[in-house]
């Protein structure tokens, strides 16, 4: 890593410097690199281990529970619901596609209306597996 001073990365290119206009809005858009890097990189030892402390949705686009500890991940969830808060909703730009479905979450994926376990809550209760993925799940009903 190469430490560049302030007065470099703000000034224009034609003064040697890097045009950074907001060191703020630079580290938040790095931070949003992470939570994308989550979204489409499920194969990601890293994304296993978040997923396996936070479930597999990681809390992106859900309501962080109050006794939840704070750790980089939630850090970074935290950033990325107080730009949603101010109006800069990053996570419209995100896009999930559900593929072969082997990395999406059946009653926990946030679909249109939401996740399936909130609008089918009697359904939710009744699964064994309350972690099974679209691809499972559609082979049981196949």
């Amino acid at each position: 890593m190469t430490w560049v001073k302030s007065k470099y990365t703000l000034a224009h290119k034609q003064y040697g410097g890097l045009v950074i206009n907001s060191l703020f809005a630079l580290n938040h858009s790095l931070l949003f690199k992470w939570v994308r890097r989550f979204l489409y990189l499920p194969n990601a030892l890293w994304v296993k281990v978040i997923k396996e402390i936070h479930g597999n949705h990681g809390f992106i686009g859900y309501t962080l529970p109050r006794n939840i500890s704070n750790s980089i991940w939630v850090c970074i969830i935290k950033v990325v619901d107080s730009l949603r808060d101010k109006g800069v909703d990053l996570l419209s730009f995100c896009k999930r596609v559900v593929g072969n479905g082997q990395f999406t979450s059946f009653w926990e994926e946030n679909w249109m209306n939401g996740p399936l376990k909130i609008s089918f809550n009697g359904l939710y209760a009744l699964e064994v597996d309350k972690q099974i993925t679209v691809s499972l799940k559609l082979q049981q009903l196949g």
